[in-house]
């Protein structure tokens, strides 16, 4: 059986961007993957329990600093977590930014001779040639 889709807004899917956050009345952070990002929420993985309803605080760890967003817990299927922004207008608008600008970079970081550390898949070898050059 397919869900209905019922979002207005478009989704951002991501390849890895790991946040955090906490319930509103306590000050443990619970680390979690992001699936997916829009301007009113996001999508991640859970892997502790949290149920519809609960009201929580993302906090968002951008190069240029955090920003916190206020969230409410709108839906919980298996693992996925979807959560809708309940903040203000103007820390939402900071966030969106904020993601926009810092996720084209992440994306633009990843270089088709690089792999996921960093290092170049080019041959040590070929690699000390072109230092020589």
């Amino acid at each position: 059986m397919q869900r209905m889709e019922r979002r207005k807004q478009n989704r951002i899917k991501t390849d890895k961007f790991d946040i955090e956050y906490r319930f509103v009345a306590d000050d443990f952070m619970t680390p979690v993957s992001v699936l997916n990002v829009s301007e009113t929420g996001i999508c991640f993985l859970r892997q502790s329990p949290i149920n519809k309803n609960d009201q929580i605080e993302l906090m968002f760890p951008f190069k240029d600093g955090k920003i916190f967003l206020r969230a409410k817990v709108a839906r919980v299927d298996g693992r996925e977590v979807g959560i809708m922004f309940t903040d203000t207008p103007e820390k939402i608008e900071k966030f969106c930014l904020s993601f926009n600008r810092e996720y084209r970079l992440v994306r633009s970081e990843k270089n088709p001779q690089n792999n996921e550390e960093g290092t170049s898949q080019i041959s040590p070898d070929i690699d000390d040639i072109l230092s020589d050059v």
